[in-house]
């Protein structure tokens, strides 16, 4: 996992993956038969509070055949905001913010997801 100054990316595995150990870590992206479903958490600086995030995985978007990112922000529990291959949301006001990514059809294997803040000081964050 590579971490930008300020912008810690972690990835908590869903049902179809391994569970994380207690706390903030960041593990693989395992594809588990041909599903993935992983929770994106996104850590930041609160000064970077109401920027923009621009998430995105190249490898789950070419080891699989269908990648949906989903947020409750424009949405709700029952109709979150949906985006094939990339979603752009909004840090809160502690400079926080979490997406769902699921995926079918994958080959097995890992993939790299990235976190970037579109705006300076253009952080990114990987994991893997």
């Amino acid at each position: 996992m590579a971490i930008a100054p300020g912008v810690f990316l972690g990835v908590v595995l869903g049902a179809l993956a391994a569970w994380a150990s207690a706390g903030p870590v960041a593990g693989p992206a395992v594809s588990v038969g041909a599903a993935v479903h992983v929770v994106v958490q996104i850590h930041t600086k609160a000064s970077l509070a109401n920027d923009s995030i621009f998430i995105s995985s190249s490898q789950l978007t070419l080891e699989c055949s269908s990648v949906t990112f989903e947020t409750l922000q424009g949405g709700s529990p029952a109709a979150p905001r949906t985006s094939a291959n990339s979603i752009t949301v909004l840090l809160d006001g502690d400079g926080n913010t979490a997406v769902t990514v699921d995926a079918v059809n994958c080959s097995p294997g890992t993939a790299l997801i990235e976190a970037d803040l579109t705006t300076a000081p253009y952080y990114t964050a990987t994991a893997s």
